[in-house]
């Protein structure tokens, strides 16, 4: 995978019930794979896809996982 370059990114609601969306905008339209992970580096989230127009949009739902922070 080629580097992702960020034009913009954000995350909401925050603070979240562990059910927040996040919107891309990118450089490319080349594939993006968004993994997040917990504090033990245990993978709970893995999402691959490809932007459309430059925009990566999606819905996480972390709400069955423990509170903490995750990265």
């Amino acid at each position: 995978m080629e580097a992702l370059e960020l034009r913009d990114i954000s995350f909401y609601p925050n603070p979240s019930d562990g059910r927040f969306d996040v919107e891309m905008e990118t450089v490319s339209d080349s594939q993006i794979q968004v993994i997040i992970v917990d504090k033990n580096a245990n993978e709970v989230f893995n999402k691959l896809s490809s932007p459309e127009s430059g925009y990566f949009n999606f819905s996480v739902d972390l709400s069955r996982e423990g509170k903490g922070i995750y990265v």
